[in-house]
């Protein structure tokens, strides 16, 4: 979608046949912090994601370039992407989600960090998908059918 030759991906479960449907090359978070243009996070905020963006990963990150979070506060350590942004590392950032909502901390005065207030599924099309999904998933639950989204328990191991 931005033109990129290759678009860098790591999930805990890497569904393979997509490499032939798009054009992507399954590896190693590091890789994407150390190689990637744009970082955009979709990953659920569980004890194994909490502050899974920290210093470290961000110092890593091209000096140009843009870490996007949509997903879940609490998945990048907003004080550390604070300083990181304040040694003008990064060319930007978008943040949807936080720690703490509404967000009152210091990213607000920095103008390469976009921040909006919890709106990346505010689209029609979005809440009813949701919504139709969640339904669903409770239909399957009272019929004692397998669910299709459940997130594995190891998530939530501390």
């Amino acid at each position: 979608g931005f033109g990129y030759n290759k678009i860098l991906v790591n999930d805990i479960d890497p569904k393979k046949h997509l490499e032939t449907i798009f054009n992507i090359e399954w590896c190693e978070k590091e890789k994407i912090f150390k190689d990637a243009d744009v970082i955009s996070l979709h990953v659920p905020l569980t004890s194994k994601t909490k502050n899974m963006i920290g210093i470290k990963e961000l110092e890593m990150m091209k000096s140009d370039a843009i870490l996007i979070n949509t997903a879940r506060g609490g998945i990048i350590n907003e004080d550390d992407l604070y300083r990181v942004m304040t040694k003008v590392h990064l060319s930007g950032s978008a943040i949807d989600v936080f720690e703490n909502e509404p967000y009152a901390g210091p990213l607000k005065n920095i103008d390469r960090c976009l921040l909006t207030s919890h709106m990346g599924s505010m689209s029609v099309d979005c809440r009813s998908r949701m919504e139709i999904e969640a339904t669903e998933e409770v239909v399957r639950f009272k019929k004692k059918e397998v669910l299709k989204n459940l997130i594995p328990n190891y998530f939530y191991e501390i």
